[in-house]
């Protein structure tokens, strides 16, 4: 049986992963902007099967790791580095200079092979599997839960991205807001990263 602290444990960690910027939200946001939220359904699709992969992969390379002290030890190191270097990225991040209305129409290979680039994404999941994968009964089943758990959020968290689109991209892209709420956004990756951090010595 899973813990609830488990449960709301992965939920933080994945909430502030999905309200900070990051390619898979940004992108989405940006197309349906442009291109309308209908023309996100096949880059959402590419997105979500991606995922999926992508955190299996890792749930497999946290269980082999798991009885080696030390190899456990530089996976975890890993995803704080990527979450800390994202989160310098995004404190420096100006979308209103983006020039959007060259972005053309993406679908789901765009989606799918996005994830696997992601420095983000592959940090948060890092993060959450060497954190918690114990704590949800390890294995193939706490994997399972974990994914469930997780892309379902995620999935929900694009398309709002998504339909929202237009009224967050004028929000985002005003530089008035963006020159002070982007480095919020990334101060508050860079506490995530020494709190997990913390979390790991």
């Amino acid at each position: 049986m899973v813990e609830v602290t488990a449960v709301i444990s992965l939920i933080g960690i994945v909430a502030i992963g999905l309200v900070t910027p990051g390619p898979n939200n940004m992108t989405a946001l940006i197309h349906a902007g442009l291109h309308g939220v209908r023309a996100n359904i096949p880059l959402v699709a590419g997105m979500a099967s991606g995922f999926i992969l992508l955190q299996s992969f890792v749930a497999v390379m946290v269980n082999s790791v798991n009885e080696s002290e030390f190899f456990a030890f530089i996976l975890h190191w890993i995803g704080v580095l990527f979450i800390i270097l994202f989160a310098l990225a995004i404190f420096q991040f100006r979308p209103d200079k983006f020039e959007r209305n060259k972005i053309p129409k993406l679908g789901y290979k765009t989606g799918f092979l996005m994830q696997w680039v992601n420095g983000k994404e592959w940090g948060f999941v890092i993060l959450y599997m060497t954190l918690l994968l114990d704590d949800f009964g390890g294995g193939i089943i706490g994997a399972m839960w974990i994914i469930s758990i997780v892309s379902t959020l995620c999935i929900l968290a694009i398309f709002m991205w998504s339909v929202f689109g237009t009224k967050l991209e004028q929000f985002m892209t005003n530089p008035n807001i963006s020159a002070r709420l982007f480095p919020i956004l990334g101060g508050l990756l860079g506490i995530l990263a020494i709190f997990v951090a913390l979390q790991g010595v």
